[in-house]
């Protein structure tokens, strides 16, 4: 066989996965991309359990719709905040960054992890925890960049920013930054100021470990200060406004005690 058979034997195969993947994808989710409500998935973000009676015999995160903030409703300290550390160039790209991707392929490479740095925006996390499903690997990683594209050309860059901030999980059961604002400092999402901000948005990387009230104290502060210390890279801040946010002492709300599961062996078996 010549080298030209060769290459095409090889490389159509994935010329034709290269094409065919993303249109499928979006195909199938057509409908979940046209519909905000669908996208933010605001109605899908806990479990209740009802007896015979349709009494709750066991709950976790919230089943009922989100409380959906308008981005003026929003203090502006926490949108920098999460722009400057989740996605820093997040209104020049098209919904995928390609120094990201690059950056991201680098890590990846001297890691010999193909799946340990995503690499990701905005516009791909909104994607990825709402639509597909969370496993790493490079097809669906690939899914992740083709709806990502897709979602951008559909909506504006403020209305992705909306859906992002009212649907992300924040830990502690809280979803969205009004569920959030309340849930760690008992206040509205205005009110939020730069040392609160930074904290909350903080914790998105992995909300479960860095949550100050039931994770790692020490860790929240880290993700806290690198927060910080990007707001000061972006100009969103100056080292002054860090200083002062770093040396503020946070109170947090208490935590509301949780109702005891009912027969928790059935509802174990009901989840699995």
């Amino acid at each position: 066989m010549s080298l030209k058979k060769k290459l095409l034997v090889v490389g159509l195969p994935v010329i034709a996965f290269l094409i065919i993947t993303p249109l499928v994808t979006y195909v199938v989710l057509a409908r979940d991309i046209a519909d905000p409500e669908r996208l933010m998935n605001r109605s899908n973000t806990g479990i209740e359990l009802l007896d015979t009676s349709g009494q709750v015999i066991y709950s976790t995160g919230t089943s009922k719709p989100l409380n959906r903030l308008k981005l003026s409703d929003i203090s502006k300290v926490t949108i920098d905040a999460l722009v400057a550390s989740e996605d820093k160039d997040f209104y020049k790209h098209s919904g995928v960054s390609l120094k990201g991707l690059i950056a991201a392929l680098y890590a990846n490479f001297t890691s010999r992890d193909a799946t340990a740095f995503g690499g990701s925006t905005i516009t791909q996390q909104l994607v990825k925890n709402k639509l597909l499903t969370t496993n790493k690997t490079f097809f669906r990683k690939y899914q992740e960049v083709a709806m990502a594209i897709a979602v951008d050309r559909q909506y504006s860059k403020d209305d992705i920013l909306d859906m992002y901030i009212n649907s992300v999980y924040f830990g502690e059961g809280a979803f969205g930054i009004d569920e959030a604002a309340h849930t760690y400092f008992g206040k509205e999402a205005k009110d939020l100021d730069l040392a609160q901000a930074s904290l909350l948005i903080g914790l998105l990387p992995a909300p479960s470990i860095y949550s100050p009230i039931s994770g790692d104290v020490a860790k929240a502060k880290k993700q806290q200060e690198r927060v910080l210390r990007r707001m000061v890279e972006d100009k969103k801040i100056s080292e002054s406004e860090r200083d002062k946010a770093l040396a503020e002492t946070l109170t947090y709300a208490p935590r509301q005690a949780s109702s005891p599961i009912v027969a928790p062996h059935f509802v174990e078996m009901v989840i699995a």
